[in-house]
């Protein structure tokens, strides 16, 4: 929403002006951030269609992965967290950002601590971001759990960025060249089957080519509505719990790319568990919070089971050798070997060493291999319906 205002800065001068807020209160808060004496602060009356869709606005990715870090270096440098918190608010170009970190210093002003003040703000802020907060405030290393969060947040960024870099490049191929075979389908090959049915008697693979033009011509909208609707219905399925059970299991029993998913499932494990444990949580709440945000039921039926064991005194290392399809031996030892040494954090760094290198080694294999083999099966379609066109020509030449 956008605010008139009439204040006076730290000279006396009158301003008048707007600013953009969720509230009138939030409005207030940010002219007073910024020096300002309010005279006035009333909303402005626009036409509906001019009006900002809060659903629509966005916090730029990239800032929620510097704030982390700009916290940790502030606070590092002694300074408070209201403070910090400010100063960040002051840089950062989303609005909504703004008001909600100017929001959580004036929570603390108010007497709630960060975690319970970032817990108000769930939809930017995980449990597993509040948790590791909550750590730093009882040990009193607010500093080095920002710390922690920077590195996750960037190590998280970067295999995203990989992960989506590795798809884009063959969908745009496959994109591409769907829309090509389209076009020869409904523009070029209507034209050439007046001419070539005049031929006489035609080649298999003529006669399937001007089935596949005249059912994308005169049925293409009813089949884009079939897939739609089975599309829509799939997807609907896999939201239910029974829906989400099949789809989980199936990734990690699908050929090659099951493989995949269990490596990118264990970084996921080594990562978050890491993390938590060494900002300072206690290993039963990281296994409840890594469970949380693994995003695979068969691995968060697994933690549930290692978090009982635990509260029963039993050893992470133990509990997981009976599920070892889906934690390997090397990982098993590894926390085995921190669980003696008292280093299950640092021990586990090497996992995710491990797992963020050949998963990187994965995707720039399975790239290599997608390329060449989407432009076989592309290039031998185009080529068909060219051999299409061109046979019952070659055909009506030689008879005479």
């Amino acid at each position: 929403m956008k605010f008139e205002y009439k204040a006076k800065d730290k000279h006396g001068s009158l301003k008048e002006g707007e600013v953009d807020a969720s509230s009138k209160e939030s409005a207030i808060m940010l002219l007073q951030e910024e020096g300002f004496y309010i005279i006035s602060v009333e909303e402005k009356k626009i036409p509906f269609w001019e009006k900002d869709i809060a659903i629509l606005e966005r916090i730029p990715k990239e800032e929620l992965i510097l704030f982390p870090e700009q916290m940790s270096v502030m606070l590092g440098s002694g300074i408070s967290v209201t403070e910090s918190l400010r100063m960040v608010s002051s840089q950062v170009s989303s609005n909504k950002f703004r008001e909600k970190l100017l929001d959580i210093s004036h929570n603390i002003e108010k007497g709630d601590n960060l975690s319970k003040s970032l817990e108000k703000h769930s939809d930017i802020f995980s449990d597993f971001y509040i948790n590791i907060i909550r750590a730093g405030e009882t040990v009193g290393g607010l500093d080095k759990s920002f710390s922690y969060l920077a590195e996750h947040e960037r190590s998280n960024h970067e295999l995203k960025k990989k992960l989506t870099g590795a798809m884009t490049y063959p969908l745009v191929i496959l994109s591409v060249f769907t829309i090509v075979l389209l076009f020869l389908f409904i523009t070029v090959m209507p034209e050439m089957i007046e001419i070539i049915e005049e031929m006489g008697e035609l080649p298999l693979i003529t006669q399937i080519a001007i089935a596949i033009s005249d059912t994308i011509r005169y049925q293409g909208w009813y089949i884009l509505l079939g897939i739609f609707l089975v599309a829509t219905i799939v997807a609907k399925f896999f939201t239910t719990k029974q829906g989400k059970d099949i789809k989980d299991r199936m990734m990690l029993r699908l050929p090659v790319l099951g493989d995949f998913f269990k490596k990118l499932y264990l970084y996921r494990f080594a990562q978050n568990f890491s993390t938590l444990f060494a900002g300072g949580v206690s290993v039963i709440e990281s296994l409840e919070v890594t469970r949380n945000v693994i995003g695979n039921k068969v691995y968060r039926d697994i933690l549930d089971e290692v978090k009982e064991g635990v509260e029963k005194g039993e050893q992470i290392s133990v509990l997981l050798k009976s599920h070892s399809d889906y934690f390997p031996y090397m990982v098993i030892q590894m926390i085995a070997v921190g669980e003696r040494t008292g280093k299950v954090s640092q021990t586990l760094q090497s996992v995710i060493k491990i797992y963020k290198k050949q998963i990187e080694e994965s995707l720039d294999k399975y790239v290599s291999m997608i390329e060449p083999a989407m432009i076989i099966v592309l290039g031998a379609l185009v080529g068909g319906l060219v051999a299409s066109i061109i046979l019952p020509i070659y055909q009506m030449g030689m008879t005479f």
